[in-house]
């Protein structure tokens, strides 16, 4: 049975947690789930420096807090702190070809938009985006274990 190592980003612990539960359900079929977790940006980055080749996926909110120091232009030129962490890491990103499940509690079409606007360089194939919540969540293990299976290396 495959082992899966996923880095989530969620500044909602209690989103973390109830992904992870999804998650479990797996380990009943003798899947291996290991979870590393970050509720801030800051602290994401600093776990993430230098391993991306480490996890098989990350789950990312795209709408987390900023830091309470981060420059004002920052914030304008990069609406979501999820947006600017992955661009941040993008290279690390693409090498490792870390696939990415962007969760979001706005439409699909209008992060879409985001995206294509700032992250052009991610390919379709490497990330999906969904939903925050039921009954989105229930779909959520099936579709980013076939994320991670359509990018793992033979």
């Amino acid at each position: 049975m495959p082992s899966y190592r996923v880095f989530f980003i969620d500044d909602e612990e209690d989103s973390i947690k109830s992904y992870m539960d999804f998650l479990g359900l797996y380990k009943e079929d003798g899947a291996e789930i290991h979870v590393a977790s970050s509720n801030s940006i800051r602290e994401a980055s600093l776990k993430l420096e230098g391993r991306a080749s480490e996890y098989d996926a990350l789950v990312l909110d795209m709408q987390m807090p900023w830091p309470s120091d981060a420059p004002r232009d920052e914030q304008e030129k990069f609406v979501y702190a999820g947006l600017r962490f992955l661009s941040n890491h993008l290279g690390a990103i693409l090498d490792a070809r870390l696939p990415v499940f962007i969760l979001t509690n706005m439409q699909i079409g209008d992060i879409q938009k985001v995206i294509d606007e700032h992250i052009s360089k991610l390919p379709d194939m490497l990330y999906e985006i969904g939903r925050k919540g039921q009954p989105a969540a229930v779909d959520f293990p099936e579709v980013l274990l076939a994320l991670v299976n359509r990018n793992r290396v033979a």
